[in-house]
């Protein structure tokens, strides 16, 4: 059966109440994104790292630490200790980091005008609030365009003392508000404070300050746990997150899910979240007209199922 675009889901002018975005997003700009091409560009894994990922045949590193974790837990049970387990997951997220900044895309590499002129067009049009957990600097980049015209759209960080810091009452004056559920590169911590690495701080290059910091020691805030549960309990102990987090599971309207798989093991949080808000109806994007057989399943809202290959367009004109 053909699944409509997402334009056709609506009589009249297409609509985005909240919007949730994924991997598959990014990955309309570059492929860099894909799994398969973080896992080429990863460095700084040991033998015995790469050979989990081997073994496993995967490249996705969330189910890597998710194994991990399970057999330090079974371990532990037994009486088992083992601090290499806790080296190793350390070092596959350090790895992770690492390789998502080498795979970064500069501004000008965001190929397809019509891509990112729907792009700014889908964040000038969503109502409410847009959330994503992508660590890339793509929705960065294209909320400071889209703001150009509109100041409309806000994150969250406000300036004062020098620097760009997170402040929770700091929604008000912006009708939509960008949340990274899993934290992102241009995020950090310090002295228990997140804050925003902003492209006029030194007047120099965003990743070129991010890979200055990285190589410095200071770790972005990326939430890249294995299991939802995991994610879960790491988002809590963060305020920016823990924010964004209740924001999606207080939210209410419709909600736009695009590129994003919604996995109930690595992504269980994200579902409980939408499960327990008054959310009354997804538009679901599926690449291509095969409809995954879980979402349904998972989801305890009403879905519609759209075809995503052409999203973006739809916002273009």
């Amino acid at each position: 059966m053909r699944l409509p675009r997402y334009a056709e889901l609506f009589s009249n002018e297409i609509k985005v109440d909240n919007l949730l975005l994924g991997n598959g997003f990014s990955r309309n700009f570059s492929e860099n994104f894909s799994y398969g091409n973080l896992m080429d560009k990863c460095e700084g894994l040991k033998w015995n790292e790469e050979q989990l990922f081997e073994k496993l045949q995967t490249s996705n590193f969330e189910e890597v630490l998710k194994i991990i974790h399970n057999t330090k837990m079974v371990n532990e049970v037994y009486g088992i200790r083992y601090d290499e387990y806790d080296y190793a997951y350390e070092n596959i997220k350090k790895s992770l980091i690492n390789a998502v900044k080498k795979v970064h895309i500069e501004p000008s590499d965001m190929e397809g005008l019509n891509i990112r002129v729907g792009s700014k067009n889908l964040l000038g049009k969503t109502n409410r609030d847009i959330f994503t957990t992508n660590y890339d600097l793509i929705l960065y980049w294209l909320l400071n365009e889209a703001n150009n015209n509109h100041r409309r759209l806000g994150d969250m960080f406000r300036k004062d003392r020098g620097y760009l810091y997170f402040d929770e009452h700091n929604n008000r004056k912006f009708q939509s508000n960008l949340f990274y559920l899993h934290g992102a590169l241009h995020l950090y911590v310090e002295d228990g404070i997140t804050k925003k690495i902003s492209s006029r701080e030194q007047n120099k290059d965003l990743r070129e300050i991010i890979t200055q910091r990285i190589d410095h020691g200071q770790i972005p805030l990326f939430i890249s746990e294995g299991s939802g549960s995991e994610k879960y309990e790491a988002i809590m102990q963060n305020e920016y997150l823990k924010q964004g987090y209740n924001t999606l599971r207080e939210a209410s309207g419709e909600l736009t899910i695009v590129g994003h798989r919604l996995n109930e093991d690595s992504d269980q949080h994200i579902i409980d979240a939408i499960n327990d808000s008054k959310i009354e109806k997804i538009y679901y994007g599926v690449h291509g007209e095969r409809v995954p057989h879980d979402i349904e399943e998972n989801l305890t809202k009403k879905v519609e199922y759209f075809n995503s290959e052409n999203f973006l367009l739809d916002f273009a004109e």
